[in-house]
């Protein structure tokens, strides 16, 4: 066969075996965007993303009029609004930007009553809402907050994020920056200096606002350097996008001159999703360098890595010696710390077990212990709460090693079979172990 004829049959799974095998041996730094696109397509990012482009357009008026709102009661100037309304890109068209603010001004909550009210705060929740579920989902987080932890955790949001926001673009600040431009004179290389650093502060607050989110809305602690990590990136992707509008908005006048207001529309919508997906993108890459797997899906990580019913056990004997020794019940991110595992296989571990009804939370949030007495859990039940029973394959030319696996998992089971918790933590368990050893050996070959 000739060379070429040797080249010719490449398929696609060849390439894409290819392609993981470079990001495997590549640079750390290059695979992590590669590997974050990865994770924002398996968390289905983009579909979530449209999704919150519509609750977002219901939302953009409660959540801005109640964060104005917030700033009026604090004294801010309305110069403050009106720059915080340019940056939204799109809203840099006049009408836009006008009819935007004179609905935000008319919001007056006194007069709204309880019912409006109650539908502004509905709006903003619900949207938030999305978010965190979002987010928990690039995270690898099953379990959402309680309820009265959302209410707590997005009015803090909602508070503190125009609050500070306000403060880094506060016109009092800008106002004495240009003064202190004005003064340089004819220093051209500091005025020139001073005027970008007054045109970076949006890329800040982008920056800062991204990495709020990814802190306080996933339903587990991140870390602040993954948090700014993600935030950093998705900061200068929001930057990069609203320079690219403005970059192209002439292009769209022939198309507003036809289509009238309504043009701007779309556009919104075109912008809004971006943004959600730069934010979902930048929460894969704070996952990754958090030390999940590049995939989203909770289970899958648990099939990849093989080792669900290692964890499983592991975390039953720190929470079962805890409670033994009456010290602090551990919480999900000190067993990270603790056993050096993914926090996506023990977000789905615990899982299991609490659905199993081995673990339970106690009412100070997030803190673990046994369900029942650790004399009274066997160990096949930790077992079992993992480990699903392999499915009988038709095939007969698999007969045989289907028949080897089902047997494999009877001889796990039999070597647990009268062993409990307890006995595992008093060092009782190694006969069970040592029978589990025997019984794999004693399988036939296949």
């Amino acid at each position: 066969m000739s060379e070429r004829g040797h080249l010719l049959p490449i398929s696609i799974p060849r390439i894409r075996e290819e392609l993981w095998r470079l990001l495997r041996e590549g640079n750390a730094a290059l695979r992590l965007p590669v590997l974050a696109l990865v994770r924002f397509y398996s968390g289905q990012a983009p579909l979530r993303a449209a999704a919150l482009t519509y609750t977002t357009l219901l939302a953009i008026v409660p959540i801005m009029a109640f964060g104005f709102a917030i700033l009026r009661g604090l004294g801010f100037d309305q110069g403050i609004y009106e720059y915080i309304l340019a940056q939204l890109g799109p809203v840099f068209n006049t009408d836009i930007r006008e009819k935007l603010f004179a609905f935000i001004a008319k919001v007056n909550f006194k007069t709204l009553g309880a019912t409006g009210l109650g539908v502004f705060l509905v709006s903003i929740i619900l949207t938030l809402n999305t978010v965190e579920r979002s987010l928990n989902v690039m995270f690898g987080v099953r379990k959402a907050r309680p309820l009265v932890r959302k209410f707590t955790d997005y009015f803090s949001l909602i508070f503190f994020t125009p609050l500070l926001l306000a403060i880094i673009v506060s016109s009092t600040t800008l106002f004495k920056i240009r003064g202190f431009i004005a003064s340089l004179g004819s220093y051209w290389f500091l005025t020139t200096g001073a005027e970008l650093l007054l045109k970076l502060v949006p890329l800040v607050g982008s920056i800062f606002l991204v990495t709020l989110m990814l802190i306080v809305l996933p339903n587990r602690p991140v870390r602040l350097i993954p948090s700014l990590a993600g935030g950093t990136v998705g900061g200068v992707l929001m930057f990069i996008l609203q320079w690219v509008y403005v970059s192209v908005q002439v292009g769209f006048a022939g198309k507003m001159a036809i289509y009238g207001a309504l043009a701007q529309l779309p556009i919104l919508m075109v912008w809004i999703y971006l943004g959600w997906c730069i934010l979902f993108y930048a929460a894969g890459l704070a996952a990754l360098v958090e030390g999940l797997p590049a995939r989203a899906g909770v289970g899958e990580a648990l099939q990849a890595e093989g080792s669900g019913w290692e964890a499983a056990l592991l975390v039953m004997s720190a929470l079962a010696r805890r409670a033994a020794t009456r010290e602090p019940p551990w919480t999900l991110g000190q067993l990270e710390k603790k056993l050096d595992y993914p926090a996506e296989i023990l977000n789905t571990v615990v899982y299991r077990l609490k659905k199993s009804g081995l673990v339970a939370e106690t009412e100070e949030e997030g803190h673990l212990i046994p369900a029942r007495s650790t004399a009274a859990i066997a160990a096949v039940e930790i077992f079992e709460a993992i480990e699903d029973e392999p499915s009988p394959v038709k095939d007969p030319e698999f007969a045989g090693a289907s028949e080897l696996l089902r047997r494999m998992n009877q001889g796990r089971r039999a070597a647990l079979e009268g062993i409990t918790l307890e006995e595992l933590l008093a060092g009782k368990g190694a006969d069970g172990v040592e029978s589990a050893a025997g019984a794999q050996d004693a399988l036939p070959a296949t």
